[in-house]
């Protein structure tokens, strides 16, 4: 059987950007959901070429229906993590993480008989009973997540961006919709391309609205891993292409989507393989290992550096959301090193014509001075009064790396300082230390437009 080259094409550009998403920052939960939504989408175009032929191993027939629910599981919970901070409590949103892989195997078991007769070429099977309410199921939650993203769209000042993503997400519930519950109308592989277009802009939107938030360009960056991935990509798996002569067996077919993936996979995540390697080569060289890594973090950050930042013309908003997002990198130089605070004029006259991590060190201890007079004065080293509470929020989190509401935290502490983190565990809630860091963010960001003047 020969294989379309645009389907080939198609499948490794799916699976370098939903890597690409997760690969971008890992602790964004939106951009991991995403991420694998796109990913889950490139394991059923493979699936959907597999299947096509006679010797197709029985256990993947049913997988190849269950994969198809896995995009709109993981955008429900990617729109679940879009709603405004604290809406929803902790353990829900930790609970999002174990519940799509439970679900998907819970279908596969449960229903894999009767989804066993599936074929890309018998799209009837699709007007199961059984697969019906499933399809059914999932296009609830689709609903649910339209409803998430408006609930955003109305309260964020940013509505155009938010209103693209609402308009994106209502016509992937209508493509998944024709997919899942098919009318016969829409042949399964239209279907199919109609579900993976939207994916795709979804995806691009949500990076789009990282760079934002993060103060960062998504074009250079992008463009690199993309270029980079699909290189590698073309090199080998252009030599398993050259092998099979055109025409495809099961394993022949399989062994190129495995390798085409590897590569890009390996591309996308090569600066934590590196980091791995580094850990098991330099075991026992930590400051060799810390180096390293804050030097390729810079390098594979420096391509979303946005150089035409003009922070006087920034909105006091805006500028507050960046303050807050570099005070969260104050212990990461590498990722410090790309905050469009990095042109704040004051560093110019600290540090002239040096390294950017030198001046990344340079801004971490601008805003360590502005956190320090926050500090009350002639009250001791620490202390859990009410006009502590703007300096606490700042200095042991972003400062020190201690999380005051964690129990797991192992960081070296004075007496004094163990107390007030106790006292925070014991008596703040999780949404009065957010309200607290954000109006202490904003004092800070106050400070640094002094300063500029």
């Amino acid at each position: 059987m020969s294989l379309p080259l645009l389907n080939l094409l198609i499948f490794a550009f799916t699976c370098w950007l939903g890597l690409y998403l997760i690969a971008r920052d890992h602790t964004k939960p939106v951009l991991v959901y995403t991420g694998l939504g796109l990913v889950g989408y490139t394991l059923s175009l493979a699936l959907y070429s597999l299947t096509r032929f006679d010797d197709v191993p029985k256990e993947l027939l049913p997988l190849q229906a269950v994969i198809l629910l896995m995009p709109a599981l993981c955008w429900f919970a990617a729109a679940l993590h879009l709603l405004p901070e604290k809406t929803l409590p902790n353990p829900i949103l930790f609970g999002v993480r174990y519940a799509i892989p439970v679900v998907l195997m819970a279908i596969y078991y449960l229903f894999g008989d009767i989804l066993y007769s599936f074929r890309p070429s018998a799209p009837i099977v699709y007007r199961l009973s059984s697969y019906i309410p499933l399809g059914i199921g999932v296009l609830i939650l689709l609903l649910m997540t339209i409803g998430f993203v408006a609930y955003r769209l109305w309260h964020e000042r940013r509505r155009r961006l938010w209103g693209l993503l609402l308009t994106l997400t209502l016509f992937f519930t209508l493509g998944a919709g024709i997919m899942l519950l098919p009318s016969g109308i829409v042949p399964f592989d239209t279907a199919l391309l109609i579900v993976g277009i939207d994916l795709l802009l979804l995806d691009f939107c949500i990076a789009g609205l990282d760079a934002f938030d993060e103060g960062e360009t998504l074009l250079p960056d992008a463009t690199y891993s993309f270029i980079r991935a699909m290189l590698i990509a073309f090199i080998f798996g252009g030599q398993v292409a050259l092998a099979s002569g055109g025409q495809y067996t099961f394993s022949m077919l399989a062994l190129l989507f495995g390798v085409v993936a590897a590569a890009i996979a390996s591309q996308v995540f090569a600066e934590s393989i590196q980091n791995g390697l580094d850990r098991l080569v330099f075991a026992r060289l930590p400051r060799l290992r810390r180096a390293r890594a804050e030097l390729r973090t810079a390098a594979s950050l420096l391509p979303r550096t946005a150089d035409n930042v003009n922070l006087n013309a920034l909105t006091e908003d805006e500028f507050i959301r960046l303050t807050r997002r570099a005070l969260s990198h104050l212990t990461d130089p590498g990722k410090l090193a790309v905050s469009p605070l990095m042109h704040l004029p004051m560093l110019d006259k600290r540090v002239k014509n040096g390294h950017m991590l030198e001046r990344a060190a340079e801004l971490k201890l601008l805003l360590t001075d502005s956190i320090q007079r926050l500090k009350p004065p002639a009250k001791g080293e620490f202390g859990t009064a009410d006009e502590w509470r703007f300096y606490n929020v700042l200095y042991f989190p972003y400062v020190l790396g201690v999380k005051l509401l964690s129990y797991n935290d192992s960081a070296e502490l004075t007496d004094d300082a163990r107390k007030v983190v106790e006292w925070f565990r014991a008596n703040v809630p999780e949404r009065t230390l957010h309200n607290w860091q954000t109006a202490a963010a904003r004092l800070i960001a106050q400070d640094l437009r002094d300063q500029m003047r």
